[in-house]
């Protein structure tokens, strides 16, 4: 009987792994399809990591190039032990803006994700109800809420909707992240748009001063 127990139970226990391991290959091959779309609709290079364990563990692919005049990378962002934990995606855009300038964008529900924010200063902008909504800070609060005037607080609020996303500039840097990786074309065409909104506001963002 024991050794009947002991066959259910390890079989139990393989089906469970196959199961997992069949999903995530499925996952990575939906990932693949749809940051080669990407990287064909960016023009960017993308790279696919080689798999390891005979194939069994795959490491999610990264794009990297220019677009629009400037570095861009769209990558599975990691967390926890070695970066095992790539639940967000990230989409970095180098802009000219002052390396010292930094701010830190969120909405209120999602600060969990606002890495700077015990090293930067609340910035209120001049519209209540924007700061009910968003978390702005910054080193240079009274550039910054310039910056985040009536028009580009509407353009925010409007394409932002109810996403957790956040964005961060930082040693020049504009980097905006996401939950949810692309595995369908929803989720593609969004990284899409997102990332022609951050590459206008990089433009605006390199026209910022550093105020003393």
């Amino acid at each position: 009987m024991e050794w009947i127990l002991l066959a259910v139970v390890g079989g139990a226990f393989l089906a469970v792994c196959i199961a997992a391991i069949t999903t995530q290959l499925k996952n990575f091959r939906k990932l693949e399809t749809q940051m080669s779309a990407l990287a064909e609709h960016f023009g960017i290079e993308l790279t696919v990591p080689a798999a390891s364990m005979m194939g069994l563990y795959r490491r999610n692919p990264t794009l990297y190039g220019r677009y629009r005049g400037r570095e861009l990378a769209i990558y599975p962002k990691g967390y926890g032990m070695d970066n095992t934990r790539q639940t967000d995606i990230a989409i970095s855009i180098a802009t000219r803006a002052p390396k010292e300038i930094k701010f830190t964008l969120a909405r209120q529900h999602a600060l969990d994700k606002l890495g700077q924010v015990a090293r930067l200063k609340y910035t209120p902008s001049e519209d209540p109800e924007f700061d009910k909504a968003f978390s702005l800070r910054s080193n240079q609060p009274e550039a910054i809420a310039a910056f985040f005037n009536r028009d580009r607080r509407k353009l925010l609020e409007k394409e932002w909707g109810e996403s957790k996303g956040f964005l961060e500039l930082s040693a020049g840097v504009m980097l905006y992240l996401e939950f949810g990786l692309p595995y369908d074309e929803a989720k593609r065409l969004h990284l899409q748009h997102m990332t022609d909104l951050l590459c206008d506001l990089a433009e605006e963002v390199d026209m910022l001063s550093v105020t003393q």
